[in-house]
């Protein structure tokens, strides 16, 4: 099947995810599956941390990916922080519901 026949793909990440999902290796990870229109990339902070993306790694260019948070996010927060049901999960329902398939 190959690489272009993915599936609608999210790739998800929190701007302070250091070591498993950091925010840059996600994005590469997402090109070498192939992008395409339904491939859709976020990453999650909180405005307070942008001053300091640079000394996290994250580029200028990434800033277009932001999804705004009350936390900087890592790779546990995005899903067992308190906050994630009010600004990781909406954002990712969204996403679900936009491209799920429906009869």
């Amino acid at each position: 099947r190959g690489l272009a026949s993915l599936p609608p793909t999210l790739y998800v990440a929190g701007v302070k995810d250091r070591f498993l999902g950091h925010p840059v290796d996600v994005q590469r990870f997402q090109a070498e599956s192939g992008m395409s229109a339904a491939h859709s990339f976020m990453m999650f902070g909180s405005a307070a941390g942008r001053a300091q993306w640079k000394k996290l790694g994250i580029p200028h260019q990434m800033h277009r990916y932001w999804q705004p948070s009350l936390v900087d996010h890592d790779h546990v927060s995005m899903l067992a922080a308190p906050s994630a049901q009010t600004d990781v999960f909406p954002h990712i329902r969204h996403w679900l519901d936009t491209h799920s398939k429906k009869p």
